[in-house]
């Protein structure tokens, strides 16, 4: 395999919810909030390759500063995606299967991602661009880990 691509490759990827919400007028300031969970399958592994499957929920939105209860914009995608990688050594080992939790949320985030900005720019709000994450961050706090 090429230098250049990722040990971890898309078996599938899906978006299967998408919602946008946008009320009539912007708040004065307003800010960005975002959280993103996960289901997942176990890890299968066959031939030294793994495979994952996982559902990610994201949810993003902006509201009044001084009232987070007044959302101005809401936003939800639902990702289904498979991932599979060469196993390192024997297989059985937590730091890949978190590597593997953590690629397979980057990805599917930056196709939700994607979907949200594109379903937003229809809007009068244009496009929402939902912030970055850090997949590693969302795997330990799904998994309550490292």
């Amino acid at each position: 395999m090429s230098a250049i691509l990722s040990p971890v490759q898309i078996s599938y990827l899906y978006v299967t919810d998408l919602s946008f919400h946008i009320e009539d007028s912007p708040a004065d300031s307003m800010e960005v909030g975002v959280s993103v969970s996960y289901t997942r399958d176990e890890v299968k592994l066959e031939g030294g390759v793994a495979s994952l499957e996982m559902r990610v929920a994201i949810e993003a939105g902006m509201h009044e500063i001084a009232s987070p209860d007044d959302v101005r914009l809401a936003t939800s995608a639902v990702v289904r995606i498979g991932v599979t990688a060469d196993v390192p050594g024997d297989g059985n080992d937590e730091a890949f299967e978190r590597f593997l939790a953590a690629n397979a949320v980057s990805l599917a985030y930056s196709h939700a991602r994607s979907a949200i900005s594109s379903t937003s720019g229809l809007s009068p709000a244009g496009a929402f661009l939902i912030p970055g994450i850090s997949p590693y961050a969302v795997v330990d706090e799904v998994e309550g880990g490292h």
